[in-house]
């Protein structure tokens, strides 16, 4: 279970009391891999919740779209912080020196290009079979 609380959070004084105020008494945003499940409620509410989940075997499944929304804030968070112009992302990404110069051999540049691409495609690949698999028997229960 990963728990994300609101940025307010961080204003709390560090004293013992008080963070266990904040943390009991906060609404947050629980995402739970078992059972898969995303809850915005207070830290007692989401376990009661996740309990009665479990003990009634509700079989439950993360969407595609939950997937893909939880991955855009989280790169939209961590984009935040970085300073570079879209020119020079670009520039970045595509300079072959990004995969080259991972390779300690210079000679096999094109090897190491179809190598790198076949690898990123399959990881793609199989992470959307385990997530349609994943899916799918979870509808079938």
């Amino acid at each position: 279970m990963i728990i994300f609380y609101p940025k307010e959070i961080r204003n709390v004084e560090p004293d013992e009391r008080a963070i266990q105020f904040a943390i009991e008494n906060t609404e947050a945003y629980f995402l739970v891999v078992n059972p898969q499940m995303e809850l915005r409620k207070t830290l007692a509410e989401a376990l009661e919740e996740i309990r009665s989940t479990l003990q009634m075997r509700i079989p439950t499944v993360f969407s595609l779209k939950t997937v893909v929304r939880i991955l855009k804030d989280h790169i939209t968070d961590i984009m935040k912080d970085v300073k570079l112009k879209q020119t020079e992302i670009t520039k970045i990404i595509t300079d072959p020196e990004l995969f080259f110069g991972i390779s300690y051999e210079r000679k096999k540049k094109e090897e190491i290009f179809k190598f790198l691409a076949s690898y990123i495609f399959l990881s793609q690949v199989l992470f959307l079979g385990s997530f349609t698999i994943g899916y799918l028997n979870s509808g079938s229960k």
